[in-house]
């Protein structure tokens, strides 16, 4: 069963907004560091795509 949700540019922008900002957090909290940040939130972008995939 399908759950019914918004498709307003609003619900849209805001889901958007929460999961880029979900990413941001979760990157730093993995690497609190000056180094390998892009490394770190490339392989977290990687890990998010093969589960949307499956």
């Amino acid at each position: 069963m399908e759950r019914k949700v918004q498709m307003t540019d609003e619900a849209i922008f805001s889901d958007t907004s929460e999961t880029i900002k979900k990413a941001i957090q979760d990157t730093y909290n993995e690497k609190q560091t000056e180094t390998n940040i892009s490394k770190t939130a490339f392989e977290t972008a990687d890990i998010i795509l093969i589960v949307l995939i499956k």
